[in-house]
């Protein structure tokens, strides 16, 4: 479990062998997994989720998943160790944004978008999650809009 603090967002990634028979679709399975994500966020981390939470999962057959939680303010409501979350789960194929267009034209299709180089892999590499930038939201855009490099 990766986590990462955005603008006061935390984003917790979670590779594919730890969630490969984990039912994302099913209430109660995701239930008891945040519960046990939450708990690893507060004793790993020092990260204590209290409050309400716009929760993004964003799911990848082949890499995993990706948990983005949002904390909203609601100011008239007191919060003092109760979560409350509004869910939405997304089916992705995440790109992953690259440098070095030769490391990794191989390994995929590689789109061109706002002058960023991204790769849509059919291949998964170790050397591609040490040296790319996963890229999970406005991926749709750059599939429409970007230009697939022919190398």
């Amino acid at each position: 479990m990766k986590v990462d603090i955005v603008d006061d967002n935390i984003i917790v990634f979670l590779n594919k062998y730890i969630t490969k028979d984990l039912d994302y679709n099913d209430s109660k399975v995701l239930e008891v997994e945040l519960k046990n994500i939450f708990d690893k966020l507060n004793l790993y981390h020092g990260i204590k989720i209290k409050g309400y939470y716009d929760v993004h999962i964003y799911i990848d057959d082949n890499f995993g998943i990706i948990i983005e939680l949002i904390k909203d303010d609601i100011d008239y409501i007191d919060y003092d160790d109760i979560i409350d979350m509004k869910i939405s789960i997304n089916n992705v194929k995440l790109l992953y944004k690259i440098e070095d267009i030769f490391m990794f034209n191989k390994l995929g299709s590689i789109y061109l978008y706002k002058n960023n180089l991204y790769l849509e892999p059919n291949i998964y590499d170790i050397y591609l999650f040490e040296n790319s930038e996963i890229v999970y939201k406005n991926i749709d855009d750059i599939r429409k809009y970007g230009r697939i490099l022919k190398i």
